[in-house]
């Protein structure tokens, strides 16, 4: 629902819980733990007694647009700017606009970035080891690709046998900038 909407009324229709408000934020990756707070806010300001919130987004599924960007051109896939481009912070370039300047304006070098994740590495593991967050976890049922029945009940993102090491064999999404800390996703090879 990229550019408008409200997926929480959306969500909440779906649910069967049609006599009850939505509210939209939008802060991109943010937006989760924004809505919480914005939840726990309204519980605590005694305006709401009870709040669902939660964060979502997918591209790959959203809306498309076409777009002439000049008179006799040919439609090329465009898609609304979600700020306002500035030297120091690409419109569509999340890497650079929050990674690289926050890790600039903190004076975090690339050292200090693969430090932090490998102990958030660590961290996730030992939480899903010992099943610290099941209670809150909400089990969801799917059919995968091949029409099997699947449970999804466990973050798939936290990758065992991550060290300084090999995040540092990581090449940086941008290496012409100077100390580059973001990096690629996946190690080489």
């Amino acid at each position: 629902m990229q550019g408008g909407g409200d997926i929480a009324r959306n969500v909440a229709v779906r649910l069967g819980l049609t006599g009850v408000a939505g509210l939209a934020d939008n802060r991109h990756c943010a937006s989760g733990l924004s809505a919480v707070q914005i939840g726990a806010g309204s519980i605590r300001a005694g305006m709401d007694r009870v709040v669902i919130a939660g964060g979502t987004e997918s591209l790959s599924t959203s809306p498309q647009s076409w777009k002439v960007l000049e008179p006799g051109g040919e439609p090329q896939r465009w898609m609304s700017p979600s700020h306002p481009e500035t030297p120091d912070a690409p419109t569509f370039d999340m890497s650079i606009t929050v990674g690289e300047n926050t890790a600039r304006e903190m004076g975090l070098t690339r050292l200090d970035v693969d430090e932090w994740a490998a102990y958030s590495q660590r961290q996730a593991i030992a939480s899903i080891d010992s099943g610290a967050f099941e209670e809150e976890i909400v089990p969801v049922e799917y059919t995968d690709r091949e029409g099997n029945a699947r449970v999804f009940s466990v973050d798939e993102h936290p990758r065992r046998g991550t060290t300084v090491e090999t995040l540092a064999e990581l090449k940086p999404l941008h290496p012409e900038l100077e100390h580059p800390t973001v990096t690629a996703a996946t190690p080489p090879g």
